[in-house]
């Protein structure tokens, strides 16, 4: 037992040694100049939490500060929306030619159902200075809510005003289903559409979708051959009776589909086109009485109709009469078992059909027969099964799919996973393209709407995700970002920005004459959501497509280039009024936060990974050295092994293989580390042992574990304290390099992660960027090396310098 005295003698001991030591170290000026820097970095790492920063991964700048855009309907205000906008906006163009034909109004289904916002259609205007107004004295209201994506179609003429004929088709979930004629010149333009100008049928239950076919698209060549000749064209349509007359589908909730035509055209000749009149019923369809129907879909020929069930069936009729497709032997595709369909898309003649699911799988069909394409397959268990499995590094997505979107030639198709990704497919060769990360920080994302190629006027594709903000049950703190990216084969964001609540809809692309200089005008509406879950209402913001982003951004301090005979000036002072004092990285972080942040993942990799590195040799070195013999010989044969593998490769290998995780790697560096410790303090075992006091514990009776611990161990301790400084800078170099070529914790903002995303965002030019986490790994490293040299010096005194 140990008495009061000893104890306080053995404190004595050690405050003698300590002083000892400390009086020997501060002699060495290298060993004072890395203790300093490691305080300096120490107490930046402990009191970073304290100091206010931004959080390295999940703030960024915000969009006024880093996005040069122009913003119409008043800017990032937008315009208050009367209730939400659950299916999103549509436009109309007007006729006219060449560069006259552009959008002149917006209409869009909203309202709540009381005596301020009733269920309705709203029109809007665009034009300068009326922006955002209604363009209807009062809107169209609806006895309830609007329950399908309102559709816009000029049936008339495409050059003249005067003989258009726009109809706006959308169906109510009370089941009536409306088609509106909405004037470009008459008086009857600035009020909602009534009487004549109104048609409407009650269908048997809410409606799901609707979808039409403009007959113009297929016999152009024929009507451009026989331009007057009547009889010619209607004979060409008795011969192709499925082309005989315009078409409309409208899916309902419990399991019906209707098909619309309007009477056999009626030629003008005056002006040489055909009128479009009031459509009637000409067959409606029990598809399924126990589930939903998806939104209808018409092949490019308007031949047949495809239209999927939310238990994972798709059907395929005949346009004309309703049945089913003849070679479809009388029973609808699966999709797959027990999983919703999307609604299908179709492209080509034969038609080819894409759906997908929410188990990862897009399925891709010919309409014609329901046989599967070649290549739009994946195996399970050794077999082949429908359905192409969506992939990213060889892993599969999984998750629940938007509808596809596609080029208008077919040869790429998009969509997006609530896994937060968006996927472009190669339709030709089946293979994935792009699989872009919406993800711009650590917080979940997701894509729940189907990216939008906008091939008429801009060329780019939008892809809008979901931020859930660490709450995925509550949608009222949730966020938007909106990404314009290059194209559709080519994954470079132009610009991105986000906004408040959810996009709950495809936006959309138009041209506006007024705005010169933009590509097109890009209109997105957002949903605001009540602490219930329920949308209270929204906004809608118009922005040109052709912004960009300005980041990295220097350091607010940071001034522009100097042009002789003029004072130099300082960069714009950011609009948010935030300063950077070290700039912003590309996606907008603060440099100063990372930077401050990351010493303290450096140091912690640095401490433990050294620690246990050196207590696993400690222990290795002090068995093999005291026991000997065979016990000795594999041990330091095991040693051997660990020494002479390649260390950078091994902890690639194992980073590669092992989840990415700070853990992970401090676990990695740790097993790889310690066999040059464990040689070093075999040799010095081996020493130790032949000593008098070591005979001396073993005449007196001490166990072999007790004469390891207690008498070598204290004396080979400097030793691998020593090491253990050489240690630490080496462990935070190897997570520096893991984390530069890519094997880091993305979800861990270090100096080496600094160092990948200024690599792989093509920035070395930003020295703002690429020097302080260089400078910083630098010093600290540089830090402990030097720690390393002075304890090296007390350690062994034949080291220190004669005086």
């Amino acid at each position: 037992m140990v008495t009061s005295r000893q104890l306080k003698e053995k404190v004595r001991d050690y405050r003698r040694s300590i002083k000892h030591s400390w009086n020997l170290f501060r002699e060495s000026r290298i060993g004072m100049m890395g203790l300093l820097i490691m305080v300096v970095f120490i107490v930046v790492a402990l009191t970073s939490p304290y100091m206010g920063l931004r959080d390295p991964l999940d703030w960024w700048a915000p969009d006024e500060d880093i996005l040069i855009i122009d913003g119409y309907f008043y800017g990032d205000t937008g315009v208050e929306t009367p209730g939400p906008f659950l299916q999103g906006m549509n436009f109309r163009m007007r006729p006219g030619s060449g560069t006259t034909t552009q959008c002149d109004r917006l209409y869009a289904a909203g309202g709540v159902g009381d005596d301020f916002t009733p269920y309705a259609l709203y029109a809007y205007r665009i034009d300068d200075g009326y922006e955002g107004k209604e363009a209807w004295s009062f809107p169209f209201k609806t006895d309830s809510r609007i329950s399908s994506k309102v559709l816009v179609n000029n049936f008339g003429s495409e050059s003249n005003a005067a003989e258009a004929d726009l109809r706006i088709l959308f169906g109510c979930d009370n089941g009536k289903f409306y088609i509106l004629k909405d004037g470009f010149i008459d008086a009857s333009s600035s009020t909602a559409p009534a009487g004549a100008n109104i048609w409407s049928a009650t269908l048997d239950s809410p409606i799901v979708g609707v979808c039409y076919y403009d007959q113009r698209g297929v016999n152009q060549s024929e009507l451009n051959a026989n331009p007057g000749d009547e009889t010619e064209v209607r004979n060409w349509f008795a011969e192709n009776p499925f082309n005989s007359y315009d078409l409309i589908f409208v899916s309902t909730a419990n399991g019906t589909l209707y098909g619309f035509a309007g009477p056999a055209r009626d030629l003008n000749p005056v002006t040489d086109t055909y009128n479009v009149t009031k459509p009637s019923m000409i067959w409606a369809e029990s598809i399924t009485n126990t589930t939903s129907l998806t939104y209808p879909t018409v092949s490019e020929n308007g031949q047949y109709v495809f239209v999927g069930t939310n238990d994972g069936m798709l059907y395929g009729l005949d346009s004309v009469t309703g049945d089913l497709i003849p070679d479809w032997m009388g029973t609808p595709y699966s999709v797959t078992d027990g999983y919703m369909s999307t609604s299908p898309i179709t492209v080509g003649n034969p038609p080819l059909v894409y759906t997908s699911t929410n188990n990862g799988l897009i399925h891709c069909i010919w309409g014609s027969n329901k046989t599967v394409k070649d290549g739009w397959t994946h195996e399970v268990g050794g077999s082949l099964e429908d359905g192409f499995e969506i992939q990213r590094n060889r892993v599969a997505d999984g998750g629940n799919l938007t509808d596809v979107s596609m080029l208008p030639d077919g040869s790429y198709i998009m969509v997006g996973s609530d896994t937060g990704f968006m996927y472009t497919i190669n339709a030709k060769t089946a293979n994935v393209s792009i699989a872009f990360d919406t993800k711009i920080s650590t917080q979940a994302t997701a894509v729940r709407v189907a990216p939008y190629f906008d091939w008429r006027f801009s060329g780019y594709l939008f892809v809008t995700s979901t931020n859930m903000n660490d709450t995925a049950t509550d949608p009222s703190d949730d966020f938007s970002i909106l990404f314009c990216m290059a194209s559709a084969g080519n994954d470079t964001v132009i610009w991105r920005k986000s906004f408040d609540g959810v996009i709950p809809s495809p936006v959309i692309c138009f041209i506006n004459n007024d705005h010169v200089g933009s590509k097109a005008d890009v209109i997105i509406t957002t949903l605001n959501y009540a602490d219930n879950g329920n949308a209270t209402g929204g906004t809608m913001y118009s922005y040109s497509s052709s912004g960009r982003v300005i980041t990295p951004l220097p350091p607010t301090w940071v001034t522009d280039d100097h042009v002789e005979g003029e004072e130099r000036t300082k960069y714009d002072t950011p609009e948010s009024g935030n300063y950077y004092w070290l700039g912003t990285d590309a996606q907008g972080h603060d440099i100063l936060s990372q930077t401050l942040l990351g010493s303290r993942i450096a140091l912690l990799v640095g401490f433990l990974s050294a620690f246990f590195s050196i207590v696993i040799g400690v222990i290795f070195g002090l068995v093999s050295g005291y026991y000997g013999k065979g016990i000795d010989a594999v041990l330091m044969r095991f040693t051997d092994v660990i020494l002479v593998l390649p260390s950078l490769p091994l902890l690639i290998t194992f980073a590669a293989i092992m989840n990415p995780s700070i853990w992970n790697i401090i676990l990695i560096i740790s097993l790889v580390g310690w066999g040059g410790v464990a040689r070093v303090i075999r040799a010095e075992v081996l020493s130790l042992k032949e000593r008098p006091f070591i005979d001396s514990a073993r005449v007196t009776g001490a166990s072999k574990s007790r004469i390891m611990f207690k008498h070598i161990a204290p004396n080979v301790l400097p030793l691998g304290l020593l090491y253990m400084t050489f240690a630490v800078s080496g462990a935070i170099l190897f997570e520096a390099s893991l984390s530069f070529i890519g094997l880091g914790d993305p979800s861990s903002m270090t100096w080496g992660m600094m160092l990948n995303y200024v690599q792989h965002s093509n920035a070395l030019t930003n020295w703002w960027w690429l020097l302080p986490p260089g400078i910083c790994i630098t010093l600290v490293c540089m830090a402990f090396f030097l720690l390393g040299r002075a304890f090296d010096e007390i350690v062994n005194p034949r080291l220190r310098r004669r005086r």
